[in-house]
């Protein structure tokens, strides 16, 4: 009994590490739209309402699909000792862009990604605020 209450609050603090917001657009999603073929109404039905939307002087709207995941280090949640273990706070995030003519044809797309690792804790690296050195891991 004591072990599957355990099991439950680890698993829940865990859980409680992470949070996600936005649309994520995959490669293959991406894929499916061509410039001078797809429309603003091509991606509207496929993606969703995007997370941002710019209506140009122009004429043009530029819309962005806008992705960010944050977790911390799971050694974080650990009773008493979890402050001063060094560990990270993580952020991912991503950005589909979508560039469309005056007659709502799409004109170009572009994606983007970026990785943010932060050291914290009390230990000397995390006392200071010192992002460590992190390669960016492939999804």
């Amino acid at each position: 009994m004591i072990g599957r209450i355990l099991t439950a609050a680890l698993a829940a603090s865990a859980l409680a590490g992470c949070v996600n917001a936005g649309k994520e657009v995959t490669a293959q999603q991406m894929a499916q739209f061509s410039a001078g073929k797809s429309t603003y109404k091509d991606v509207q039905a496929a993606l969703g309402n995007p997370t941002t939307t710019f209506f140009l002087p122009d004429g043009t709207t530029t819309v962005v699909y806008s992705f960010s995941t944050a977790y911390a280090d799971p050694v974080t949640y650990i009773p008493v000792a979890g402050p001063f273990i060094s560990s990270d706070l993580v952020t991912h995030e991503s950005a589909a862009v979508f560039r469309f003519n005056r007659s709502n044809v799409l004109s170009s797309k572009a994606t983007s990604k970026s990785y943010v690792g932060t050291d914290v804790g009390l230990t000397e690296a995390g006392a200071k605020g010192l992002a460590p050195e992190v390669a960016p891991k492939a999804d």
